[in-house]
């Protein structure tokens, strides 16, 4: 349900509504400002009988995270009259606002160096997250925002509204597997093949392939194919979204990018439901990869990115001259080489006649006893080879 802003006061508790900077099936966002300090703030708005209360989900969500990198504060909430708002950190443009506006200026894809950064930045927002046993469930560009000076460089995750806890509260046991029929949860370019395409209950996991698939899509020219015809309208659309996502290879959906995408998209899918994910390694791996480009500052966001570094081309050596002989000196080298006197031909070890020190050793030898020699084949140092099958 849309909301108009005639419908909606124009002061919600100490907050002076703005301009609205954004609206969607379960409500509106305003830019706003304190009455009484001026501080200017996001401030989110929701019908209190809204049939999805992504709301008061969030409500729930946000002291979880409290003070952490890339996590927006929570100002203030509360209920005035049908309207439940959240008072919530203002912050610059999404990714998904930068990287429309990318396509505009005539780019097929974003540059390397940004979608490193990105890709340390997120990884890391989800670390933070999981670590303190909360699942996003929503990953995509419109859910990654850059904040305001001094933070223009860090990118912020945000909308938490399908965000849940992975730990019982009560048990403090990882939540359940389950095979039943579940309804789609997520968004259709980015959620996991297994909470999309089959139905499966989302875990840590699927918040780590949703984020790769949302680098490769930033780097494959006019975006993943599945996202090209914009939002299903249809049933069938949508059955075609899945069927094509899930049939697709990371070796098709990455080629001619980095190898470090589609090792990080293979890995995601080979998690199991419960497995914690190895963050820091997949942060130094982008890491590496940018500075082997020759990137620098990997981990601040740079929007407009710098001027890529330019490729050093190795400055190859001329060999040293060789000496000129010339032919009388030529001459008198080969007739010196004539007058040498070269050592006669050493024995040639099959000829036994050359070698008597060997016969007489033999006539020794024959008239000891034998002895017994044990000798090992090294069957026991062998190894086996385990192959892996790749996924």
């Amino acid at each position: 349900m849309a909301h108009h802003s005639e419908t909606i006061p124009r002061r919600l508790g100490n907050y002076w509504l703005q301009e609205r900077l954004g609206s969607g099936y379960s409500g509106s966002i305003f830019k706003a400002y304190n009455v009484y300090d001026g501080t200017y703030v996001a401030l989110k708005v929701q019908d209190v009988d809204h049939e999805c209360p992504t709301n008061r989900y969030e409500q729930a969500i946000y002291p979880l995270l409290q003070g952490g990198e890339g996590m927006p504060r929570l100002w203030a909430n509360g209920i005035h009259g049908k309207w439940h708002y959240l008072v919530i950190s203002l912050l610059g443009k999404s990714l998904e606002s930068i990287y429309r506006q990318h396509l505009q200026c005539g780019h097929q894809v974003m540059d390397l160096r940004s979608v490193c950064s990105i890709a340390i930045q997120v990884i890391t927002r989800l670390q933070i997250m999981h670590n303190r046993e909360v699942l996003h469930r929503d990953i995509q560009l419109g859910n990654c925002a850059i904040g305001l000076t001094p933070k223009h460089e860090t990118i912020y995750m945000i909308d938490f509204g399908f965000s849940k806890c992975y730990i019982d509260p009560h048990t403090r046991r990882h939540i359940p597997d389950s095979k039943k029929k579940r309804d789609f949860l997520g968004n259709y370019w980015f959620t996991s093949v297994n909470v999309h395409c089959k139905g499966k209950v989302p875990s840590r996991r699927d918040d780590l392939e949703a984020a790769a698939l949302m680098f490769i899509h930033l780097l494959t020219p006019g975006g993943l194919s599945w996202t090209r015809n914009g939002v299903p309208k249809t049933d069938g659309a949508h059955d075609r979204i899945k069927r094509e996502k899930r049939y697709s290879r990371p070796k098709e959906l990455c080629k001619g990018m980095p190898s470090e995408f589609e090792e990080f998209l293979r890995y995601c899918r080979r998690l199991k439901f419960g497995d914690c994910p190895d963050y820091d390694y997949w942060k130094d791996e982008f890491e590496a990869l940018a500075l082997d480009k020759g990137f620098t500052d990997i981990e601040r966001f740079i929007w407009p990115p710098p001027p890529a570094p330019k490729v050093q081309s190795q400055v190859v050596r001329p060999a040293p001259p060789r000496p000129t002989i010339d032919s009388a000196e030529m001459e008198n080298v080969l007739h010196d080489l004539a007058k040498l006197q070269l050592d006669p031909p050493r024995p040639i070890l099959r000829d036994q006649t050359n070698v008597p020190g060997i016969a007489r050793t033999d006539k020794v030898n024959a008239k000891k006893p034998f002895e017994n020699i044990s000798v090992s084949d090294g069957s026991d140092d062998s190894r086996q080879s385990q192959s892996t099958a790749e996924t």
